[in-house]
C-alpha cells in the first residue's frame, strides 16, 4: 500500500522531550513490522499517526494527504541514562494546532497501547529464563 503525504511550510516548531518508554514502544512497533512504516489510528482525535524511521507524523482524518504535526529529529543518543526523556522536535504545518499538540502525546500513547494489544501474539515477546547448569568436576 502506498500513501503519499504532503506537508506545507513549517508554521511553528519547538524542542520537546518524550518519556523513554513511549519512544521505545514506537521503535519496537516499527521493528516488528515488515513494512517501512506503521499506521496507528488515533480515533479519539480522528487522526492517523504514521511511524517511520525518521519521524512520527499526524494526519487529520478530514485532510488525509496533509501532515499537520510531525515529531522529528529524535536524539536518544544524547541521553545519559536509559530512562532519560528523549529529545525531539515537534513541527506544526498548519496554524492553530497548539491545543491538539498538547493532547497528542497522551492520546497517541493510548492509541499505541490499543494497537499493541491487538497486534501482539500472546507469549511471542515473553522472555524465558533457562537455568544454566554447570557440571561439577570433583577432583
Amino acid at each position: 500500500m502506498e500513501i503519499r503525504l504532503e506537508r506545507d511550510a513549517e508554521v511553528f516548531s519547538r524542542q520537546l522531550s518524550m518519556p523513554s518508554g513511549l519512544y521505545r514502544r514506537i521503535r519496537h512497533q516499527l521493528k516488528r513490522q515488515s513494512e517501512r512504516c506503521v499506521f496507528i489510528p488515533v480515533r479519539s482525535l480522528q487522526y492517523l499517526a504514521v511511524i517511520d524511521e525518521q519521524e512520527v507524523v499526524f494526519v487529520d482524518g478530514m485532510i488525509r494527504t496533509r501532515i499537520q504535526i510531525a515529531w522529528r529529529r529524535f536524539h536518544p543518543q544524547s541521553c545519559q541514562n536509559v530512562g532519560d526523556p528523549i529529545p525531539y522536535r515537534e513541527c506544526h504545518y498548519a496554524p492553530d494546532l497548539k491545543e491538539l499538540a498538547l493532547r497528542l502525546p497522551g492520546e497517541f500513547s493510548s492509541a499505541l497501547a490499543l494497537y499493541e494489544s491487538r497486534n501482539t501474539i500472546p507469549g511471542a515477546d515473553a522472555a524465558r529464563i533457562i537455568p544454566l547448569i554447570v557440571p561439577r568436576h570433583d577432583d
